[in-house]
């Protein structure tokens, strides 16, 4: 039997002809490839590290350096991420799930009418909260490096403001988190609706990195891309490029 799925256009394709030999085992077992290795290691990474953050400033350890390790991590995942917008496999690439406000509205309109189109990636709406997320992501670890306590911990660039400025960013950090905050249990509610309500496999495919193939979906499996070995070294040139930065700037690390 030959399987369908539909692109973009919602013209339907056969889904044979858009997989690699290596993925049709996994079509014959009725599954298609949703996420590559490196996107799903990126997301688990990244709630892990946000959660170590947080955690960490409730930690006895007045210089907060776990904390600082913490928030150079996310930068250095933040600024992965971007990158492997444009290189990862099909779904992980912005243009599979970047849609402008009106994309985003009539999916809503249509999901809340149960007319929605189901996705092997993000949809118009959760593709939004992803980069709203980043944005949050990346706006807290760069906020951090201006911060400060006024007493013994503070980013590596605090000292490169008047106190005045620094207040204010340390301010906008702290208020930053709830936003974020906000954001995440938004993001996790819409998961765990899809998941249990809808019926569509978000979280669990985030882990696996497959979705059923028994469904027509508006956008193509999760297909080309670079390899691990390219995800290690666009994460290890993140992360220096980040360590790298503090340095050159006159920053101390820790």
């Amino acid at each position: 039997m030959q399987r369908s799925v539909q692109s973009r256009d919602f013209a339907v394709q056969p889904v044979d002809r858009l997989l690699r030999l290596d993925d049709l085992a996994l079509l014959d077992a009725g599954l298609l490839r949703a996420w590559d290795l490196p996107t799903r290691i990126f997301k688990w990474s990244l709630a892990a590290s946000v959660a170590v953050a947080y955690g960490a400033t409730w930690l006895p350890d007045a210089s907060m350096t776990a904390h600082k390790l913490a928030g150079y991590f996310i930068l250095s995942l933040v600024i992965f991420r971007a990158v492997w917008g444009f290189l990862g496999a099909r779904t992980a690439r912005f243009a599979s799930f970047v849609r402008g406000p009106r994309a985003i509205i009539a999916h809503i309109r249509r999901s809340a009418r149960g007319e929605g189109w189901r996705y092997i990636g993000h949809n118009p709406a959760g593709g939004a909260m992803i980069m709203a997320l980043l944005a949050l992501c990346a706006a807290q670890a760069l906020t951090g490096l201006f911060s400060s306590d006024g007493v013994l911990a503070g980013g590596p660039f605090a000292d490169f403001l008047s106190d005045d400025n620094v207040g204010l960013v340390t301010l906008a950090h702290k208020l930053g988190f709830y936003v974020l905050l906000g954001a995440i249990v938004l993001h996790i509610g819409a998961n765990v609706y899809y998941q249990g309500v809808k019926r569509e496999p978000l979280i669990s495919a985030m882990v696996t990195g497959v979705k059923p193939a028994s469904e027509n979906y508006a956008d193509f499996p999760a297909q080309g891309g670079a390899g691990a070995l390219a995800a290690l070294a666009v994460f290890a040139a993140s992360a220096l490029s980040v360590a790298g930065g503090v340095w050159a700037f006159g920053g101390s690390l820790l």
